[in-house]
């Protein structure tokens, strides 16, 4: 697509679940007079559903990354590797912390949430949160390093995991046995092992059925990880202890946050409308709900209060083919289409080694078989925007690829539908940015031009 060309400017803020599928679906379908923008933080963007299995040892940091310089580059997307820090509703800017304001004529929102810690005193300063997942994995390999360089393997490394949803579950269960697999490994047999502890407000547990507990319950035994449930929470946070509601400490060497997360505390700023927890209200189009209309949100950062549900990636992963759709109909002045998402989703929660167990309303079912499952629905998904890619090369013959090219590029400020040409204004990607997209490469895996429903996900 040529410069002159361009007359609408779609940006994608953030590369959560959703907008992995926008890449995809606009690189398959792209919309002529658009060009498309991603700003996002990070390059390699985590899938939610593989981190217990990286964890756990079973995947590798690429395995269970999407490449966002490659999706871009097949996208023909400009690609901003930057932090934002606002939105100028007014005149449609995304603010780019130490750089210039990118102009839209659409907008999506697919930031992710961050760890709900202000309340607590000391906790952003003695934990690793779970969230943004980029920080957790980045947590997790400085915890394994040090645990790797034990100066006295007889102490044991006392590692308390915060949380007694499904996902504390699962990483504490993953965490002992990785920590297990390095002692074994290092050859450290007759020195201690790590003790972990799993801490949890109410019981564990607690939204899933009676079956599911049980199993559960008698996992972590036999791992002999130690529960303190129903304690009422953690009041504060020192270094190496926590002190409980009601009165009791947890002494820790390591200690992993996985409590409720909130939204970024920039979007209160914006203007656009809010649930009373901060995260962006949205309608049945995954418009802002009652905000600018050229504004969209979708993923943890969104909420809907005609369809609440859970903040899981099976949510974000089904918004993805509407809102690319949507977006679709926005800017070629098409009506909306109403999405409403699943009333529940099949949980598949892992138990450390290479198995899980599934849980839906009453369903409750256990074994290796569903382990094998899993993995082959995560790696299904995560191929889809790396190795599964169609060759589009014969389609865009003479095109330039603005993220190869154009990691660097602003907007100009016309209104959707106007009509207007414009340029590029100079935003700068970063050498970082721009040299993983020169590196980047597409292989082509067969066309996948129909979106596929993802059976599963994270709950």
């Amino acid at each position: 697509m040529q410069p002159e060309s361009w007359s609408q400017d779609l940006v994608l803020l953030g590369g959560g679940h959703a907008h992995v599928e926008v890449l995809r679906s606009f690189g398959m379908r792209p919309v002529p007079g658009v060009r498309l923008t991603l700003v996002t933080r990070d390059i390699h963007t985590p899938y939610s559903g593989m981190l217990p299995g990286y964890v756990s040892g079973f995947y590798t940091h690429d395995e269970c990354h999407i490449d966002l310089a490659q999706l871009s580059t097949f996208a023909q997307a400009r690609l901003v590797h930057a932090t934002a820090e606002g939105v100028d509703i007014k005149t449609r800017h995304v603010l780019i912390k130490g750089r210039p304001a990118i102009a839209y004529d659409a907008l999506s929102i697919d930031i992710g949430i961050v760890p709900r810690q202000n309340d607590i005193p000391g906790s952003l300063e003695h934990t690793t949160p779970v969230k943004p997942i980029n920080g957790f994995v980045k947590g997790i390999d400085e915890l394994l390093l040090r645990y790797r360089k034990l100066s006295d393997p007889s102490v044991a490394t006392r590692v308390v995991v915060v949380g007694g949803g499904p996902g504390g579950v699962e990483i504490a269960m993953s965490l002992q046995h990785r920590l297990e697999e390095e002692r074994v490994k290092a050859g450290r047999l007759t020195g201690a092992a790590a003790h972990i502890t799993l801490v949890s407000r109410g019981a564990v547990l607690a939204s899933l059925n009676s079956y599911t507990r049980a199993k559960f319950a008698s996992a972590l035994r036999k791992r002999c990880i130690t529960v303190v449930e129903g304690c009422g929470g953690v009041t504060a946070v020192a270094k190496g202890v926590l002190q409980l509601a009601k009165g009791e400490q947890v002494h820790f060497d390591e200690c992993l946050w996985c409590t409720d997360a909130s939204a970024a505390e920039w979007l209160r700023d914006t203007g656009l409308p809010t649930d009373k927890d901060g995260f962006l209200a949205i309608n049945e189009e995954l418009q802002s709900d009652g905000g600018p209309p050229e504004v969209f949100a979708s993923g943890d950062v969104a909420s809907s209060a005609k369809h609440p549900r859970p903040k899981a990636g099976v949510y974000a992963v089904r918004q993805g083919p509407p809102l690319a759709e949507n977006l679709r109909c926005f800017l070629t002045e098409r009506p909306l289409r109403p999405f409403t998402p699943q009333r529940s989703a099949l949980s598949l929660i892992t138990t450390g080694s290479r198995s899980c167990v599934a849980t839906r309303g009453w369903l409750s079912l256990q074994g290796d078989w569903l382990w094998l499952w899993k993995d082959h629905i995560d790696r299904t998904f995560m191929a889809r925007y790396s190795t599964d890619l169609p060759d589009m090369s014969t389609s865009s013959e003479g095109s330039s690829s603005s993220s190869s090219s154009g990691s660097s590029g602003g907007g100009g400020g016309s209104s959707q539908g106007s009509g207007s040409k414009r340029g590029i204004d100079g935003v700068a990607g970063g050498a970082e940015g721009l040299a993983i997209l020169a590196a980047s490469k597409m292989r082509c895996g067969g066309c996948g031009g129909k979106v596929r429903g993802v059976g599963i996900a994270r709950s």
